[in-house]
C-alpha cells in the first residue's frame, strides 16, 4: 500500500514539474512590421516618409489585446534640423483594433545621437472582456504615420531612413512590445521580452534622390540595299525620357561608335544603343541585313582606236574590262578589244585613168 501510494506521488510531482516547464519556457510570438504586406504605403516626399505598421501573432496561443507600444529608431543623416513630427492618420487602423486606435500617443525623440519615433495606445481601451482577439498569422494594420520634416526643410538628397524597430528598455525610447490576455486569462501578460518578438522592415526610400525616366526605345531599319554599299540606317525614337537622353552606339565586335539619336551609312550588324537620361538607361539592339549580291551582265565588242560605250557614253581607246556603276543591284562590264588603226602607201603612173584594185574605184586626176 505504501509503494503504491509513493508511485502516486512521484507521478503527481512529474506532472507538475511537466506544467511548470510548459509555463515558464513558453513564448507567444508577435511579429511587428513596417509596410511589410502587399499594398502597404511606403512613400516620400522632400519632407515626408509615409508607411503603415502592423502586428502579426505568429504563436499558437490565443492573444487578446490591452495595449501596444512600437519604437523605431531612424537614420540621424536624413535630416540636418531636428523638427520633426509623427503622426497617425486618423481612420487607418484596423477596424479590429479601433479602440486602441482611439487612444493613440505618438511622439519624436532625440537622445544624443538616437533618432526615435515613438507610439503608445493607452490600456484602459481594452478590458479582458473586450480586448480584440488577434486572428493566427493574419497581419493587423496598427495605422498609417506620416513622419514629417517641418519648417521648410527636406531630407538629405538620396539618404536613406534605415528603420530599426527599438528591441529592448533604454531611458527616454520606447520598447517595441504589447500587453495582451493570453487564452482565457483575465489579467494582462506583457509581451515586450525579446523572446515575444520578431521584426520586419519593408519600407527604406531613397530620400530626394536624383529623379529620372528612362526613355522607352523603338526603331525604323533601313537594311543594306546591296553587298557592296553600306547604306543601312537605324531611325531610332525614344520617347518620355526625362531629363531629355543622349545616346552611345556601338557596334557588336567593334568597329564603330555614334552618339548622334539616328545613324546611317551602316555595314550589316548588330548595333547596341544606350540612351541616358539622368541616371536612367534604356538599351537595345538592332540588326541591320545584309543585301543581295551584285549580278553582273557582260558584253564583249572589237573596235579601232576606240568605243563608245553606250551603257555610260564613255569612249574608250585601250583594251580592258570595264564595269559600269551599279544600278540596283545590277552593273555591265564591258570586255572590250581596241585594234590601232594601220595604213601603206601604193604609187601608181597612169594615162588618163587608173582604176584601184584595192577598191575598184577609177581615179582620173593625180592625187
Amino acid at each position: 500500500m505504501k509503494n503504491s501510494t509513493n508511485k502516486r506521488w512521484r507521478l503527481l510531482a512529474i506532472l507538475l514539474m511537466l506544467m511548470t516547464w510548459g509555463s515558464s519556457s513558453f513564448a507567444q510570438v508577435i511579429n511587428y512590421g513596417i509596410s511589410n504586406v502587399v499594398s502597404s504605403n511606403c512613400s516620400s516626399t522632400s519632407n515626408t516618409i509615409t508607411f503603415d505598421l502592423y502586428l502579426n501573432n505568429t504563436g499558437g496561443t490565443v492573444v487578446r489585446l490591452n495595449s501596444v507600444a512600437v519604437g523605431i529608431n531612424y537614420n540621424a543623416a536624413i535630416a540636418s534640423a531636428t523638427t520633426i513630427t509623427y503622426a497617425y492618420q486618423a481612420g487607418s487602423a484596423d477596424p479590429l483594433i479601433a479602440g486602441a486606435a482611439g487612444t493613440y500617443s505618438t511622439a519624436v525623440n532625440v537622445i544624443g545621437a538616437n533618432r526615435h519615433l515613438r507610439l503608445t495606445s493607452l490600456p484602459s481601451a481594452y478590458t479582458s472582456a473586450t480586448g480584440p482577439e488577434l486572428p493566427a498569422n493574419t497581419p493587423i494594420k496598427i495605422g498609417t504615420f506620416v513622419f514629417t520634416l517641418t519648417g521648410g526643410g527636406q531630407w538629405t538628397a538620396n539618404s536613406t531612413p534605415n528603420f530599426t524597430f527599438q528591441a529592448v528598455t533604454v531611458a527616454g525610447l520606447t520598447n517595441t512590445g504589447m500587453v495582451a490576455y493570453l487564452g482565457t486569462n483575465t489579467t494582462t501578460t506583457s509581451l515586450a521580452p525579446a523572446a515575444n518578438k520578431t521584426f520586419t522592415v519593408g519600407c527604406n526610400p531613397t530620400l530626394n534622390g536624383v529623379t529620372c525616366t528612362a526613355p522607352t526605345l523603338t526603331s525604323d531599319i533601313t537594311n543594306q540595299s546591296c553587298a557592296n554599299v553600306n547604306d543601312g540606317a537605324i531611325d531610332l525614337n525614344a520617347a518620355g525620357g526625362n531629363p531629355t537622353p543622349t545616346f552611345a552606339w556601338t557596334k557588336v565586335g567593334g568597329g564603330f561608335n555614334a552618339s548622334t539619336e539616328d545613324i546611317s551609312g551602316l555595314s550589316p550588324g548588330d548595333y547596341t544603343v544606350v540612351a541616358t537620361s539622368g541616371t536612367c538607361t534604356s538599351t537595345a539592339t538592332y540588326t541591320v541585313l545584309a543585301g543581295p549580291a551584285v549580278s553582273y551582265t557582260s558584253s564583249t565588242e572589237s573596235a579601232c582606236d576606240s568605243y563608245t560605250w553606250p551603257v555610260n557614253g564613255t569612249t574608250y581607246t585601250a583594251s580592258d574590262s570595264y564595269t559600269s556603276s551599279v544600278s540596283g543591284c545590277s552593273a555591265q562590264v564591258l570586255n572590250l578589244t581596241i585594234t590601232p588603226s594601220t595604213s601603206n602607201t601604193t604609187t601608181a603612173s597612169a594615162c588618163d585613168t587608173y582604176t584601184w584594185s584595192v577598191n575598184g574605184t577609177t581615179y582620173t586626176a593625180s592625187g
